[in-house]
């Protein structure tokens, strides 16, 4: 699946399941690094708006930084250096799912109370957003996606 075809079934399935998707203004991207397909899934596709995964993805319209996400969320734990200025686009329970830089903006869910390790999420933003759409749509069922064709 390249590039057009992954993101027209991102918007497709989320559009088909009753889903609103979520995109980045450019400029929010401006002081980001970030792939250029990563950017234009955020700014021409986006990430469901809601909580259909428990995570907030409101983050992905500001993009705002690892440090920028604690401050708002009084997260008195030490934020390491190294990922202070990576961009979010969700928020769950003192976690976020960040873009990390030295990666290629590898998704990454990092707790920013300190309790848990960082995880891999998936390796690229465009990436998780399919996730998640093949996951509306198993969810769905087929049935279902067919019906709201």
């Amino acid at each position: 699946m390249n590039s057009a075809e992954l993101n027209a079934f991102v918007r497709e399935t989320f559009r088909r399941c009753d889903l609103t998707l979520l995109t980045t203004p450019p400029a929010a991207l401006d002081r980001h690094r970030l792939p250029a397909e990563s950017r234009t899934f955020l700014t021409k596709v986006g990430l469901p708006d809601g909580q259909p995964f428990n995570f907030d993805f409101g983050l992905a319209v500001r993009l705002p930084t690892i440090a920028e996400v604690a401050h708002e969320q009084n997260i008195t734990a030490v934020v390491p250096e190294v990922c202070r200025d990576w961009p979010c686009v969700a928020w769950v329970s003192g976690s976020v799912v960040t873009l990390d830089p030295r990666q290629d903006a590898a998704a990454r869910l990092l707790d920013l109370t300190g309790k848990d390790n960082p995880l891999f999420v998936n390796s690229r933003v465009e990436l998780l957003g399919a996730g998640l759409a093949h996951y509306v749509a198993f969810r769905a069922g087929p049935e279902a996606l067919e019906r709201r064709a």
